[in-house]
């Protein structure tokens, strides 16, 4: 994404100093090695139906400046501008949902690890937890609940990430 707004940004500084298109392009890829889909994202025709997110910012853009008169140099602005805010959005989403990320694999790992914990203290977990069937109901009951909890968290969290993937 960073390269494609910094060829955005490279593209606009020539159209606006009166440089023809494939000179612009050409420039940009001299200057900053284009990788392939950025460059044929550049270079398709408008109206071309691009894959990928910020490749569609780009075909949108070259769509509006073709069909309604927008100068190029402005519809691309401003699609760099957009890809750009996506980004810092992604980025706060991703800060935001890291504490609950982190908060559901510790409490993951703490029921888990108190037979460790028990070992370390000179308690036998196996003959602590093989003595009567209640012992082992309550084991297998609450291994259950802890992955239905790992599972709801994980489901909420990914739903909240979901949001940022719908910009």
């Amino acid at each position: 994404m960073a390269q494609t707004c910094e060829a955005l940004d490279l593209c606009v500084a020539g159209l606006r100093a009166g440089l023809d298109l494939p000179a612009v392009l050409d420039f940009a890829d001299a200057e900053i090695g284009l990788s392939a889909e950025v460059r044929d994202a550049l270079r398709a025709p408008p109206g071309r139906l691009a894959s990928g997110q910020v490749f569609r910012v780009i075909s949108q853009a070259q769509e509006l400046s073709s069909s309604a008169g927008v100068p190029l140099a402005e519809a691309w602005e401003s699609a760099a501008a957009l890809m750009r805010e996506h980004e810092g959005l992604r980025r706060k989403i991703a800060v935001a949902l890291a504490g609950p990320r982190a908060t559901m694999r510790v409490l993951t790992l703490l029921p888990l690890a108190g037979p460790v914990v028990g070992i370390v203290f000179g308690i036998d977990p196996w003959r602590l937890y093989s003595g009567s069937p209640i012992t082992v109901a309550c084991l297998g009951l609450g291994l259950g609940l802890l992955f239905v909890g790992r599972w709801w968290c994980a489901r909420l969290v990914s739903r909240l990430g979901l949001a940022q993937a719908l910009g």
